[in-house]
């Protein structure tokens, strides 16, 4: 009996105890020292500090993407033309930042690597730097540096960060052979159907910088819209979908009314883009040019040159006139036909008039750009053409 009493009261103290320590330090029992701190990975950030300050309710990536996908940058055809090294720069998204990464002042305007994949222009990504730090300064801008010129690299053009982004496609190429109006007067043989400044001619008309200035009855000028950038006008208040913001487009493709809103902080009143008269006057001037032109090239007499000269090609010019420099790809047939042909021999003016008139015609604004530059440009030229 005495025995199992003491049993009893072991068995108590046991119950006790583990209630005691239960009550303080939990099933677990008490804490033990505590161990050496592991290696922690950094801290995330929290996501509403970074990727909502883009993707949010506002709907402000939504909004610019369908501006975007009516914008001739998105749809149109110069993504076709980036699989050559020498096209994609312009043509494609990664070969124009294929160019910044490695040759930022286009002294070589040439990608290092042909995208196999090419995206179009039209992607966030060729103008901003996004997804790089994952906030709003992914709406920096990826070529707003100021670069050489292609048409002649001694210009060393800077139209400010938002225009230096737009101008470094819309430029001119290099024209070969390049006319040299020291000697006027000397001829030069023109090889290729397409000589000329190729398309993109909109900056060197907005800088007045790049065309051969012959002396002539206008000084050379610039007008007012010199200093502004290319988005305070092509990015302006939007008219529905089709023209302003991110479609880039002055005139609505729907309507087909000029989108004048931006223009009236400055042109009061103004309804359309020949203010004044003054588009116009510049494609009056410009059509007595491609009539002068299409006389000198003895084309076909019609006035209706485009810029191209009349150079046979087996693929694009089949009846031309005028023999080829290059027969690399031509049959042995074409190759005969060819060599048939005379050389278009010109003077350097002509050449160089033959290049105005291509900067006028692929700039496309017939003054809006810069008026009194690109008047003194036609003008002078028509008065230096025999």
């Amino acid at each position: 009996m005495k025995r199992l009493t003491n049993l009893t009261f072991a068995a108590g103290m046991v119950v006790a105890l583990g209630m005691f320590f239960s009550s303080c330090e939990g099933p677990a029992g008490p804490a033990g020292i505590a161990g050496v701190n592991g290696k922690d990975g950094v801290n995330g950030k929290d996501a509403n500090a970074t990727c909502t300050q883009c993707h949010n309710s506002s709907n402000i990536i939504e909004t610019k993407t369908l501006q975007l996908d009516n914008s001739i940058h998105f749809f149109g055809t110069t993504v076709a033309e980036a699989s050559r090294a020498g096209c994609a720069p312009c043509h494609s998204s990664q070969g124009y930042l294929d160019v910044i990464a490695n040759s930022p002042f286009y002294n070589n305007y040439s990608v290092k690597n042909v995208p196999s994949n090419p995206s179009p222009v039209g992607s966030c990504y060729t103008c901003h730097n996004i997804h790089q730090a994952y906030d709003s300064t992914d709406w920096s801008f990826t070529g707003g540096a100021a670069f050489n010129m292609l048409i002649d690299s001694t210009i060393h053009l800077d139209l400010g960060e938002k225009a230096n982004v737009c101008a470094r496609c819309h430029q001119p190429r290099p024209v070969s052979p390049k006319p040299n109006l020291t000697t006027p007067t000397a001829t030069m043989t023109i090889g290729s159907y397409r000589f000329g400044p190729h398309y993109g001619a909109q900056s060197a008309i907005f800088a007045g910088k790049g065309a051969f200035e012959f002396q002539g009855s206008i000084a050379y000028i610039q007008g007012q819209h010199n200093g502004m950038a290319c988005a305070d006008c092509h990015m302006g208040e939007t008219d529905g979908i089709y023209a302003g913001g991110h479609t880039f487009n002055m005139a609505n493709a729907e309507s087909g009314s000029d989108n004048v809103a931006v223009c009236q902080t400055c042109h009061v009143g103004l309804k359309t883009f020949d203010n004044n008269g003054k588009q116009t006057e510049i494609q009056g001037l410009f059509a007595q040019l491609e009539t002068k032109l299409d006389t000198l090239l003895d084309k076909d007499g019609t006035g209706a040159y485009t810029g191209y000269t009349d150079i046979y090609d087996p693929n694009y010019n089949p009846n031309g006139r005028y023999k080829s420099s290059s027969t690399s790809s031509f049959t042995t047939a074409q190759k005969t036909y060819n060599a048939s042909l005379p050389s278009l021999t010109i003077t350097n003016t002509v050449a160089a008039a033959i290049v105005n008139f291509m900067l006028i015609n692929k700039d496309n604004s017939f003054g809006v750009h810069n008026y009194p530059y690109a008047k003194a440009l036609l003008q002078n030229t028509l008065e230096n053409l025999p």
